[in-house]
């Protein structure tokens, strides 16, 4: 989302920060960028990394002046030439709900929180689950599965036909849906009725669903080949990978039996309030370094919804489903309304600029699962899921 974390104070810069989307989206294009340099003398300008990628080289960073992410989002990028500051949405997540109570009933043995979509390997979960039962009948496993509602874009159909299948016979799994994205008060409850959270994704993000188990103290069991940022701020000595489904259940026993004494999962760098102290000295020196003055102050409020694009703040005319700028137009307009400086583009350049960069892109496997019945989609989602499966072993 486009989101400005500080005003322009007299000579001391404002701060916009894109999303990540919007950056990839827009940064290829001679408009955006003529617009971010005509009012860069009054403005820094950052992108907020919500996503992983092996691959940063595609991307123009010309204009940009720091990225909010962790080196682990983006191994390849260039530090001597971009500059990162360790904070994202993983950084903000609200302590004062999410975090250990003692007072609460252990009653599930292991939680996972996970969607309905490719990326989750939900599969993984299952047969995880499966073996742990076989091994110990008196386990107890919760599955919330969060904005389920998916199937349209990812022709994920397959989700309750594994379920059923594999752990649908145990009484001992509880699945609880969810048609929009539950509470975050109800999910810290959940985890915090919980002894171990199960994370099967492979590849995401800032991942905050790990910081908000390691805030309640919860052991994090995660894929050894996972890639993206799910192991920041969690102890490592309480992050376990595994690298099969027979590693994941031996983790899972070895820990639910044991009686020795947990120490703290988390660390400071999923401390809210710390992150907030440090987010503020860290851009003071940024400022110092580009021979700035920094003054007034940041606009901290709600960071771990509003730097992902999930609060929308902007009207329709700006934006779509969420706070993302939905158009080149969208972005001139927004810089001409609400931020202060001058640029002349006519809409006819923005025209032409898209022209010259429009690629045109046919996917062909898309069109087909569009038009395709149900049965046939399960079939190759069936078939890709048996490529990917977790091994046993």
């Amino acid at each position: 989302m486009v989101f400005k974390l500080k005003e322009l104070e007299e000579d001391s810069p404002g701060i916009i920060i894109f999303s990540h989307k919007e950056f990839v989206k827009y940064s290829k294009y001679k408009t955006f960028n003529k617009i971010l340099k005509a009012y860069h003398k009054n403005y820094f300008f950052g992108v907020h990394w919500g996503a992983s990628y092996e691959n940063t080289s595609k991307f123009n960073f010309e204009n940009i002046d720091f990225n909010f992410c962790y080196k682990e989002q983006l191994p390849d990028l260039d530090l001597n030439k971009n500059t990162i500051l360790p904070f994202t949405t993983r950084s903000f997540i609200p302590n004062d709900i999410f975090n250990e109570d003692k007072k609460n009933e252990k009653k599930y043995d292991v939680i996972s929180v996970t969607r309905k979509v490719n990326v989750k390997f939900n599969l993984d979960l299952f047969n995880i689950c499966r073996e742990l039962i076989k091994q110990n009948p008196k386990i107890k496993v919760l599955i919330l599965v969060a904005n389920p509602n998916y199937v349209k874009s990812n022709f994920d159909h397959l989700f309750d036909d594994n379920f059923n299948n594999i752990l649908g016979n145990f009484e001992n799994v509880e699945l609880v849906n969810f048609k929009e994205i539950p509470d975050q008060s109800i999910v810290a409850k959940k985890l915090q009725n919980s002894k171990m959270f199960l994370f099967t994704s492979r590849k995401e993000g800032v991942a905050k669903v790990t910081a908000e188990a390691a805030l309640c103290n919860l052991p994090v069991l995660i894929n050894k080949s996972f890639f993206g940022a799910a192991r920041v701020g969690i102890n490592p000595k309480y992050l376990l990978e595994y690298d099969s489904i027979s590693t994941a259940v031996k983790y899972v026993n070895d820990y639910i039996n044991s009686s020795a004494h947990q120490d703290k999962v988390f660390m400071n760098d999923l401390v809210d309030k710390e992150n907030l102290l440090q987010l503020n000295k860290s851009l003071k020196n940024f400022y110092k370094m580009k021979n700035r003055q920094f003054e007034g102050k940041l606009d901290t409020l709600d960071l771990k919804n509003r730097l992902n694009s999930y609060l929308k703040e902007l009207p329709n005319e700006y934006t779509v489903l969420n706070n993302d700028l939905k158009n080149l137009q969208a972005v001139k307009k927004y810089f001409l309304d609400f931020c202060i400086g001058q640029v002349e583009i006519s809409n006819l350049g923005i025209v032409l600029d898209r022209i010259k960069n429009y690629k045109l892109h046919i996917n062909l496997k898309h069109i087909i699962l569009t038009f395709s019945p149900v049965w046939f989609i399960k079939i190759v989602r069936k078939r890709n899921a048996q490529k990917n499966m977790l091994s046993y072993e």
